[in-house]
Formats: structure tokens, sequence, C-alpha cells
């Protein structure tokens, strides 16, 4: 829906092909009696291009609370720092002097401790980055994570990143940090349907399984697929063009795994001091990756001041050898881990995207430079073929808007 709104702000009529009978993928608001229920992303990181986009929408733009900057992590117990003294600085010198780059066949994790040492890698780095790609570190790649630096031998991490920040045009935006909607982010996909339906032909429930046969269909026009990883790879495999691409990585799919969440209200504060939530390491007795309170980090989430509504996040191996009921289960068992006690909820909402979250590892970093093979080849054709998803070298919704943003210059500037 983004490619397309920058088709109607310059003046052409995009045609959007859904595979689903509804816009907007896995962004969704369900408003309940207790309060809302989001389905996929509680909200998106503002930026420059962020801001230029939801200004030109009929939406209104909440700011995340001050309290919700306090972020929690767990060592034995509830903390903002679950680190010794030692091991923060040891920390600091290495992310200011040891080497940056990745060594060969490196893991995200290996590399984390070799940066940082093992205690930052185990209690900071593993569950915050674990929260937001989902997977485990060792599955991770260093090259993917950080895929805006160019790479120097014998460079620290701290330079690579000041060089690669230096090279950034963005401008800071007014509001900073986390941004949501009042209706939640539905009201957002609604704001761009509103700019995009009059200027667009719309076809739901057509999924697409050959690319031949939309550039076949679509001749002289720019095709742009939005789709996820696992899906792209079955449209490209499914033609001889573009399955000879992906011979080359070794490989019978893209690695990828599921996330089941599930929102619960209750009337017990989750932590002595309101938060943005909290996020465990693997090895500390957790079933959960965490848990968001969101009635901390966006006013309004609930239809009464004194409910609370937090959402919790299963991910990974767990969800294979798991039923719902007996993952709603183990969520009061980690809840009494944080309260020692606590009462039953006054309502659940669970969500599960199946094998809809690709792993971060080196399987999808090739997976993008092939990618960037294919877009070239067929340009040199003639051919404007683009490929977007939080899989292209950045996660989130925002990494999307700014990549759209970065191509077609101008697109979201009123």
């Amino acid at each position: 829906m983004i490619s397309a709104y920058t088709c109607v702000r310059n003046q052409k009529k995009p045609i959007l092909i859904e595979a689903s009978n509804q816009l907007g993928g896995m962004i969704s608001t369900l408003d309940t009696e207790w309060g809302l229920v989001e389905k996929a992303a509680n909200g998106l990181l503002n930026s420059e291009e962020v801001e230029n986009l939801i200004n030109d929408l009929d939406v209104n733009v909440i700011h995340h609370q001050p309290h919700s900057k306090r972020r929690y992590l767990w060592n034995r117990k509830i903390t903002q720092l679950p680190v010794s003294f030692f091991s923060l600085v040891k920390g600091f010198v290495g992310f200011f002097t040891k080497p940056g780059s990745p060594l060969e066949d490196e893991n995200f994790f290996a590399y984390c401790q070799r940066i940082f040492g093992e205690e930052i890698a185990t209690y900071i780095i593993e569950p915050a980055m674990g929260g937001i790609y989902g997977s485990r570190l060792q599955l991770m790649d260093p090259k993917m994570i950080f895929s805006n630096i160019e790479w120097e031998p014998n460079k620290s991490l701290f330079a690579l990143f000041r060089k690669a920040k230096k090279k950034s045009s963005h401008k800071k935006p007014k509001l900073k940090g986390l941004i949501s909607f009042q209706g939640g982010m539905a009201e957002f996909i609604h704001g761009l349907e509103k700019k995009i339906l009059p200027h667009s032909q719309i076809i739901l429930g057509q999924p697409y399984t050959s690319l031949s046969s939309l550039l076949l269909k679509y001749p002289q026009k720019e095709v742009r697929v939005c789709l996820p990883a696992a899906k792209v790879w079955d449209l490209l495999k499914e033609d001889k063009e573009t399955s000879q691409y992906l011979d080359n990585l070794n490989i019978t799919q893209l690695p990828h795994l599921s996330i089941f969440t599930v929102t619960r209200f209750s009337k017990e504060d989750l932590f002595p001091k309101p938060g943005f939530g909290i996020l465990f390491p693997r090895s500390n007795g957790f079933h959960a990756n965490g848990v968001l309170t969101n009635s901390s980090i966006f006013s309004h989430r609930t239809k009464s001041p004194e409910v609370r509504s937090e959402t919790w996040i299963f991910a990974g191996e767990i969800l294979g050898t798991k039923t719902e009921s007996e993952l709603l289960e183990l969520i009061e068992v980690d809840r009494k881990k944080l309260l020692s006690t606590s009462s039953s909820p006054l309502a659940v909402y669970p969500t599960l995207w199946n094998h809809a979250f690709p792993i971060y590892g080196k399987e999808l970093y090739n997976f993008n430079q092939t990618l960037d093979i294919l877009e070239n080849n067929f340009l040199q054709k003639g051919i404007h073929l683009k490929f977007y998803g939080n899989y292209r070298r950045g996660i989130g919704l925002r990494s999307i808007i700014d990549k759209i943003a970065q191509e077609y210059k101008g697109a979201f500037k009123n």
C-alpha cells in the first residue's frame, strides 16, 4: 500500500493485486470490549519520511507515553541494567576498540560475545534482538542485521556506525521515538486506503503464483512485489527464468519462523513502575520471548483506566511443540515468576502468524544479494521489477517506508 501511495503521489494509477480479501497485510486492529488488540505491530518508529507520509493522511497520531522509555530486562529479577559494571565497561571498550567486521561464518551471538563480552551478549543483546527478530541469535548473521554498514577491516563497530550515520541525510522528525494512532494501526491502513482507492485499480483475492505471467499480463509496467520472503521464494521458484537465480543458494527454502502473540487484559500492573515491557534471555527459564505493556506505551489502549493491556510474544521452536491452550497456560507461569502471584485474565486474544517471518541469517543475506542481481538484470532488459518487504535489509514498517522514500525521492514530501 505504501508503494501504491508513491504512485498516486506521482499522478500514476497503480494496480494493486492482493492475495487476501483485504488490504494491509498483517497489520490490523481489533476493537474489543476491553480495548484495542493489535494483530501485528503496535506502532512504528518515527522518521522524517514516516512523518512526511502521515502528515498527508487523515489520521490521529499519538506519541508514546514518557514512562514507556523505561525498558526492563531480566537477570534473576526485573531490572533495567542486568549486567555488572565491569561487564558494561568491557562492552564499551569492545564497541570502541575491537575490529567490528564479522569473522568468516561468525553468527550474531558469537559476534556480540567477541565485541561486547559474554554477559552483555546474554542478558542485553540476546533478549533485545531476539525480541525484535524472534529468532535465536545463533541463527542470525551480523551482515544481515547491520545491512547499512560498509564493512572495513580493523575498524571498530563505533567507527563503522559513525561512517554509516554520516552518509545518512535524514533529518530528525518532530516527534522522536515510537508513534501510533488513536484507533490503532488499522487507522494508518485506512488513511492510506482513502488516498489510494480513488486513483487505483484494486484486485482482491488474487494470488499470483507465476512472475512471468504477471509480467506478461502487465507489459511495460513497473512491477513492485510486496510479499513475505517465503512467498517471494515460491514466486521465483515457479518460473524457469528466475528459478536459476535461486539454484546457486544451495537451499530448498528460506529458513523462517512463526510468531504467536497474546494480548491479555487484567487489572494488575506487571511492574512496580510502568514501562515499555520486558524481554527475557533464553537461558533463564521463561517460555515467552517477552511482553509489551500496551497500556503503558500508548494512552487509551483500554476502555477503562483500571484495566491493563499486555501482549506476550512467543517465537521459534516452542510453537512446534505446544498447543494454543498450553501456550496460554505458560503465560500464567511466566507471570507468576514476575509477580509471585497472578490473578486470572479478564480476556485473552491470541494471534498466530504461521511461517511468516524470515530468519535474518546467512541464507537471507545471500537471498538479498540474489534479488539485487535479479532486479539489475531485469532492468537491463527494460523491465522495472522491485522487491519490498521486511526481509530486504531492515525489519519493521519504518524501514520499508524509508527504503521506498529513498528510491522514489520526494515521494512523501508535501
